[in-house]
Formats: C-alpha cells, structure tokens, sequence
C-alpha cells in the first residue's frame, strides 16, 4: 500500500490497483493486465515493478493510478517470481534462471548489474543490509553477499526438510515459507553458516485426534504424535511431537497412555504424562501392516489390514505379549466393545459379534450383513453404524444372538466418522456436521447440524464441547455450530 492506493499482484488477473481512503469501502481505481502472471510487486516513486512470470520484469508508471502505464520491460528474468528494491536496484528472482540484479536508476531504461544461477529455482527475495536472502524451492534458503551488484557471491544456505517458497527477514531471523513443512524460522546472525531454530505448521497426513483438557494429541501419518495446546480453540497452538517409526493410522488413549497402531512399525505405547515432554515407552512389532487400535481391561487389540485381529496382553507396558488371533470376515475399518463382546465393522461384509470373554480363543457370534460398514458405536443396548454411502444405521443387540434393526437413517452424504460423547452423537459427513440427542437411541432427536468445507477422517468432543477434527492435510481443525439448535423433531 502507497498512500490511499493498494497495488494488488493478481496472477492471471493482472495488476488492480485499489483506492483504500475509505478501508470500509475500498474502490477499484484501475487494472493493468500484464503480459505474464503477475506474482509479486514492489512500488518506487511512481513507477510499479512487477514480477510477470514469463514476461520477465515489467516497469510501470503509475503516477496516475486512473492510468498505468507500461513503460520498459526486462524479459531476460524469464519466470519471474518476485521482486525486491533498494535504492536504486531491483532484485528479480527468476525461477529459470536466478537472481537478477538491475540498475532502475532511469526506469524507463533499466540494465542489469548482474545475474547468479542459484542452486535451486528462485521463487521469492528478500533484501536486508548487503544481503539478498532467496527462496530456492528444492534447494532451500540462499544467502548471497550483494555489497558488489556486479558480482554477487552465494556465502551461505541451509536446506530445509520441504520446499522454500518465499522469505522474509527481520533482525537476526529469517522466516521460510516451506510449503507442506509450515513455518521456518533460520538464525542468519552469521549469514555464512544460517541455522533452524523452530517453526509451526501442519507436517504429515492427520488421521485421528484425542483431546484431554487443554491438550489435543493428533496422529500424524508419517510424523507421528503431535500434541496441541487448544485452550484457545480458534487458535490451536502447537507444543511438541514424537517422532514415531511407521504411518500413525489409528490411536486409543487410556488415562496417561496412548497407544498408536503404526502401519508396517505395528503398535508403539507412549506415556503423556507430561504434555511436554510425551515418550515411547513400549511397542510391539505386529505380524503385518496395524491399521486400528483398541484397549480393553489389559488387552490391546490391534487390526492389520491383511484381515487379521491381534490380541495382546499389556499388564506389563514396556513388554506387550501376544495372546492370541482372530480371523476376521472382512477388512477391518472401526472397532468398539460392547459387555464381552468385540463389534467389528468390516466395510463390505457387514457387522461382525466376537465373543471375547476367554481371551485365548476368540469367537465368532453373528455377521449382520452389509456394505459400507465402516464406523461403530455402541450407547445402552443399541448399536449405531455407518452402512452404504450416506446412511446410518442403529440395531438393538439387547439379544446378541438376534440383533434387530430398530432404524436407517439417510444421512444425505458420504459419513466420514461418527463419535459418541454421553446422549449426543456426532456425525461428520462430507458435507455436514450433525449433532443427534440419543438419550432415547431408538429415537434421535436431530438438534444441530451445519455445512461442513473440510474432510474429516475423525472427530473428537472436547472437554470443552467443541468438536476437533483430523483433517488430513489441512492438520487438526476446530468445528463449531454456526446455525442455531433447529426444533425437536424425531427421524421417521
């Protein structure tokens, strides 16, 4: 912003200049359509300079911002990204070629001081004191002396774990945009030898979240175990990780303990004692790929994805033994215990009974057909599951050996988890949140719902009622009702 105008950078869009004198009533003053994607702009004494992708450096005058004009062009930065200036220099990073020092002193007549092919493909700049600090995409941050424009002199880097993006530096810091990695933030006190020193973001796949009080535990793929400070909900804060080995898919928390089933790395029990400092404590090398975790008494079961059902006996933490198997009808998606019996939903087989009161032999009691079982949760005597594409299903297993159907419930869209916190039940579906009073499970009563623009792979209600989602690579998100409580009315 330059006075009452904001110059806006828009990609396709060109270059929109905007009269903000008014902040309540910005005002469209004019538009520049550029002859390449407009990606960055830096403004000095009237004139625009714009980073136009293809078209290289385009100098604009735009002393009458009714009127921009164009009135040079430095196309050798082929690609440009961004663009910087000071004093009488613009720093043009040119994905293509490098770093582009020019002389604007006229800028109607610009020429250039000199060009440095960095590591990597430039996509960002940014200039303090005799430095030029480059977003280098693959090849991380670039340090380069420009105290002589014509012969800048790479000094220093440091490569990050994703893809620099842009940077920005401020003291003795220099803050990366990493792409999927989040935030980096790199101390260049010593332009030479730059070190990380912290971050934030979202890193891995978000595939189920646990909350306890103010603390979020999230499982993330490769990553392993995130812990998250929500006491303020609308801005979770991130607080620390354990790095596990395997894809973290499935995790159960029981008091201080959680236990993770971690793909081809099986199962890892990590002590949360201390929200600051969680720790492995134990694991178990299962005999294929865990997919599914769950606990009961002092037995875990763990589901692999070759159809299997493991049993094991954790008295001991640190030495989990393995008790016995179960060979399930179909693939195993969700699990929960009902009495002594171990409800199993199968996906396309159906919902499968396993009596588990001798722990040694599990066995089969009932298979209740269906497809698109991929969710169960159990409240009284009745059982609620997902079944097809959009539909939920609740049965009355008061007689396990002949469960009825009490309803089907057609839920509109794809249900992606559903979580059970005292009489509400909560679905997630594609496109909705719904909250469901099951104080009488054979007759819910809908009392909120709202429009979902995220994919939820799990939710979980807080302590504090709000409801916390893993939302794969959009990391752990807070969901609130928006609309109001809707009247009472029972599904037919």
């Amino acid at each position: 912003m330059v006075e009452d105008y904001i110059y806006v950078a828009d990609h396709e869009g060109g270059i929109y200049i905007i009269n903000a004198s008014d902040i309540y009533h910005p005002a469209l003053i004019s538009r520049f359509e550029t002859k390449g994607f407009a990606w960055g702009i830096k403004i000095k004494d009237g004139y625009a300079y714009v980073a136009a992708d293809r078209g290289g450096l385009l100098i604009i005058n735009v002393k009458n911002p009714k009127n921009p004009v164009l009135v040079a062009s430095y196309p050798a930065a082929i690609n440009a990204e961004d663009v910087k200036i000071k004093d009488n220099l613009a720093y043009v990073a040119s994905y293509s070629t490098g770093l582009h020092i020019i002389d604007i002193k006229n800028p109607e007549r610009p020429k250039v001081k000199s060009v440095l092919k960095t590591q990597g493909n430039p996509r960002g700049v940014f200039v303090s004191g005799n430095y030029a600090y480059i977003a280098d995409w693959k090849a991380g941050l670039q340090v380069i002396d420009i105290s002589n424009a014509e012969k800048p002199e790479r000094i220093g880097g440091y490569d990050t774990s994703g893809m620099v993006w842009d940077v920005t530096v401020r003291g003795n810091y220099a803050y990366l945009a990493d792409w999927e990695s989040g935030i980096k933030i790199i101390n260049v006190s010593n332009p030479r030898k730059p070190f990380e020193i912290g971050g934030y973001g979202y890193y891995g796949y978000a595939r189920q979240v646990y909350t306890k009080g103010i603390f979020a535990y999230l499982l993330n793929g490769s990553q392993g175990l995130d812990v998250i400070d929500i006491s303020n909900a609308s801005n979770p804060t991130w607080i620390t990780s354990v790095d596990l080995p395997g894809d973290a898919q499935s995790l159960f928390v029981k008091d201080n303990t959680a236990f993770i089933a971690a793909g081809d790395a099986g199962l890892h029990i990590v002590d949360i004692s201390n929200s600051y400092k969680p720790e492995r404590v134990g694991g178990y090398d299962t005999r294929g790929i865990a997919n599914k975790v769950l606990m009961e008494g002092n037995y875990i079961y763990i589901a692999n994805e070759e159809d299997d059902l493991q049993l094991l006996d954790i008295s001991e933490l640190a030495k989990p033994k393995p008790v016995s198997n179960y060979k399930p009808g179909g693939y195993i998606m969700d699990m929960c215990i009902y009495k002594n019996y171990l409800l199993i939903a199968e996906r396309d087989s159906g919902l499968e009974i396993v009596d588990i009161s001798n722990p040694e032999k599990l066995k089969k009691i009932n298979l209740l057909s269906g497809k698109g079982v991929t969710k169960v949760r159990t409240k009284d005597n009745f059982v609620f599951t997902s079944i097809g594409k959009n539909s939920l299903r609740i049965l009355d297993i008061s007689d396990i050996q002949s469960v009825k159907e009490v309803k089907n419930i057609e839920i509109g869209s794809l249900i992606r988890d559903i979580y059970l916190k005292e009489n509400n039940l909560y679905i997630a579906s594609e496109k909705e949140m719904i909250k469901l009073d099951v104080s009488d499970p054979a007759n819910p009563v809908i009392s909120q719902k709202d429009g979902m623009n995220i994919s939820a792979s799990s939710i979980f209600v807080g302590d504090d009622n709000n409801i916390y989602a893993a939302a794969g690579n959009d990391g752990l998100r807070a969901i609130f009702f928006v609309m109001p409580p809707i009247p009472k009315g029972r599904f037919k």
